[in-house]
């Protein structure tokens, strides 16, 4: 147990290494008659500051009886009235230490990786190095280790570990084994060319739309780390073409002028996460011929999990509580798929942690000709969003926007550009019918679910950060126009209690919310006489419910300005026989915002919405334009996140006579 706050005072345990051996700080007082908390709770509020610490905190615990003892007596204080200058072993070992003509080595160390400090220590005499943490250690295998794996997460080649453990059968790994990780195998994933007059930083040149935040996320760094690098700037007021130094320990993301092509980063770039895994980069910050591979292999990827999706796999694992081999998964359910190429789409989709694979073998052995047989396979976390009752509606949404017909309409996408509309938008050209033609066909009503599936997907993407910008506690009713099954309804009823709504859309879609057991509402316990299912469209006024207030998530940008001009005033006119009033209507849309790269979403959505639906996404001028000619006024834009926002607008209903 420790002390959940310490007064910061300065402690002799704490010494400035620029000013020792001038000044001595006092030690820290008080801290003794704090509350005594967990370890991990005292250390919340460094974690943000202190890369990795929950993970040594962990570490601590495991001391035994006599570690803890041993840091106890090197740290602790004792009462200065019991005479001597020193009040703690620590203090009294730094004296002696920094005595230049006394003995001050009390112990010996074995150098494996030094850096000489010499021009930077006070004590200039002394040939100092600073001594680099040792990486020889062990790791203790657990169920699902295997050498290959090793290589991934410490950084080694398959060589280094065999070398290092030629006592040890590598296809007969056992639960709690050593395997030893020496420092001389230790090779970084990715060689960064350092700048050339700091040798412990890389550089980072700032971009429109970059902030401190978003580069230490970046870099895997701090705010404080690029503070403490570059002490002459302000974190709230870097600009365009300014040069940051970012700490050399840090793998850098973006900055590939700077970083040597070695064969582990021509192709894709890597970055060490919170969670110690590799993550491959978007192909968007990579630079020059990587650039266009990464967006190649991407697509083979996509391609892949789209497979994974559409078959409905994660289903048939998590039916299963054991892990399966793909020969068994081949043949469930009646199934009689090819085992080897099951084998195969595994063994690629585990590299985007949809599964794990469980056992490997790292040498060319008899199992390596038939692993389909042999090698485990089980489901992880992430994939459990493609099952197909996963509150995400993941799987869906990957059928939706990865599938044929998605990829089917976009291969006339350069005839659009070429020609305009003049023969329809894309979708058009593919299907001889707009897309929502389409889905009200009968024979399309399986893809008229998946489309609703996705479109709960991307509502549930956004929907945490829509309520806290805006209050709807004091609207009586609110409609979601177009609203599918009402999954941001529901949410909304469900973080102000005292809110009805009307989740209204085309009759074959509230049939299928209606037929949803439990439905959205049901699912977050909301009372069935607070809200409704209500068909209509949009496009009728006299369909559309009266209300005070009504939300249009991602349905502006489905259509050109003047149908967007006709929905937008046909609320109102759907309100025109009660008493005048103010409607307030919410508009959720990824707005375009310039020179803001991250906002790069909204600008690939609308070349998206160009293509399916001859639609767009918009500036705020531009939709301060269609209020204006709608009969609104823009009262205020929620931003969101760098994709989404929330345009507010209120207008005065006029009374029919």
């Amino acid at each position: 147990m420790v002390s959940k706050s310490i007064q910061r005072e300065p402690s002799t345990y704490l010494v400035s290494a620029g000013d020792e051996p001038n000044q001595i700080l006092k030690p820290i007082k008080g801290f003794a008659t704090e509350p005594l908390v967990s370890l991990e709770e005292a250390c919340q509020p460094l974690l943000g500051i202190i890369r990795r610490l929950k993970h040594y905190a962990h570490d601590a615990k495991n001391l035994t009886q006599d570690e803890s003892a041993a840091i106890r007596l090197y740290t602790m204080q004792w009462d200065s009235k019991l005479g001597g200058p020193h009040v703690s072993l620590y203090s009294h070992l730094n004296c002696i230490l920094r005595q230049p003509d006394g003995k001050r080595s009390i112990f010996s160390i074995e150098i494996f990786d030094e850096r000489s400090v010499k021009d930077q220590s006070n004590f200039t005499e002394e040939d100092e190095v600073l001594l680099l943490p040792d990486d020889t250690s062990t790791h203790k295998i657990v169920p699902g280790d295997t050498f290959r794996l090793l290589t991934q997460k410490y950084g080694y080649t398959l060589d280094e570990i065999i070398a290092a453990n030629q006592d040890i059968d590598l296809l007969k790994l056992r639960v709690d084994q050593l395997v030893q990780l020496p420092s001389a195998c230790r090779k970084p994933k990715t060689k960064i060319t350092l700048d050339e007059h700091r040798s412990d930083q890389v550089c980072h040149t700032v971009f429109a739309g970059d902030t401190c935040e978003r580069i230490s996320e970046w870099y895997g760094c701090t705010i404080e780390d690029i503070m403490i690098t570059n002490p002459d700037i302000q974190p709230t007021s870097i600009y365009p073409g300014q040069i940051l130094r970012l700490p050399r320990t840090y793998r850098t993301a973006n900055n590939t002028r700077d970083r040597k092509h070695t064969p582990e980063s021509t192709i894709v770039d890597f970055i060490m996460a919170d969670q110690e895994k590799y993550v491959i980069l978007s192909p968007l910050v990579i630079g020059g011929l990587p650039k266009y591979m990464s967006f190649v292999f991407h697509r083979c990827m996509e391609r892949a999990v789209w497979t994974f999706a559409e078959l409905g796999i994660a289903d048939l694992m998590a039916a299963h509580k054991v892990s399966l081999t793909a020969t068994e998964l081949s043949q469930l359910n009646g199934n009689d798929w090819n085992a080897e190429f099951v084998y195969r789409l595994l063994r690629a989709v585990a590299d985007a942690d949809i599964v794990k694979e469980l056992s490997v073998s790292d040498l060319n052995s008899q199992s390596d000709i038939c692993p389909e047989r042999v090698n485990h396979f089980q489901l992880t976390d992430n994939g459990l969003f493609l099952t197909s009752n996963h509150p995400s509606k993941a799987r869906d949404l990957v059928r939706l926007d990865l599938g044929p017909i998605a990829h089917r309409a976009s291969e006339y996408q350069p005839r659009l550009i070429q020609h305009g509309t003049k023969y329809g938008n894309s979708f058009e050209q593919a299907f001889q019918c707009g897309l929502f033609d389409y889905l009200g066909k009968e024979e399309n009503k399986e893809y008229s679910t998946i489309f609703n599936n996705a479109m709960i997907s991307y509502s549930n993407d956004c929907i945490q950060s829509i309520c806290p910008p805006v209050d709807f506690s004091h609207f009586e009713k609110l409609v979601d126009i177009a609203g599918g099954f009402g999954s941001l309804l529901a949410f909304l009823l469900e973080k102000h209690p005292k809110l009805n709504g009307i989740v209204f859309d085309l009759a074959h879609v509230i049939k299928d919310a209606q037929e949803q057991h439990p439905n959205e509402f049901q699912q977050r316990n909301i009372e069935p006489n607070r809200y409704q299912f209500v068909s209509g469209d949009m496009f009728k006024p006299e369909t559309i419910p009266q209300a005070d207030s009504y939300v249009l998530k991602f349905i502006i940008h489905d259509w050109n300005d003047e149908d967007a001009v006709m929905i937008l005033k046909n609320i109102l006119s759907a309100n025109k026989s009660g008493p005048s009033r103010s409607i307030t209507v919410f508009i959720v849309e990824m707005v375009i915002l310039p020179n803001e790269r991250q906002n790069w979403v909204a600008r690939i959505m609308d070349i998206e919405m160009l293509s399916v639906l001859n639609a767009k996404e918009r500036t705020t001028a531009e939709y301060m334009k269609l209020l204006k000619e709608s009969g609104y006024e823009l009262k205020k834009l929620h931003r969101i996140n760098e994709s989404y926002s929330i345009i507010e607008a209120i207008a005065t209903t006029v009374t029919s006579n």
